[in-house]
């Protein structure tokens, strides 16, 4: 569901990305899957919502993310703040 979401955004089509970012999330969610696959659903969340047109949808996922960042495996762990970086990089633009 990430990539679909993300190639959907990469394809310009936003309502479709937002459907399968929440889908992600949901997955996760129900089965309670850990901080690296959640923080990578928030963000999905937080791409699908800027593009839709959806600030403050986009800020809550991006502060799911930036809360996560610190609680991913350590060996993930820059890889989670280069995400941030990244994300905060497309939200301002």
């Amino acid at each position: 569901e990430y990539r679909l979401a993300m190639t959907l955004l990469a394809l310009g089509r936003p309502a479709e990305a937002a459907a399968h970012a929440r889908a992600c999330l949901e997955g996760c969610e129900e089965h309670q899957a850990g901080a690296d696959e959640l923080l990578f659903a928030h963000e999905a969340v937080a791409r699908a919502a800027a593009a839709a047109s959806h600030p403050e949808a986009a800020a809550a996922a991006r502060a799911r993310v930036a809360a996560l960042v610190e609680q991913v495996d350590p060996s993930l762990r820059d890889l989670a703040r280069e995400t941030l970086q990244r994300l905060d990089a497309a939200l301002r633009s």
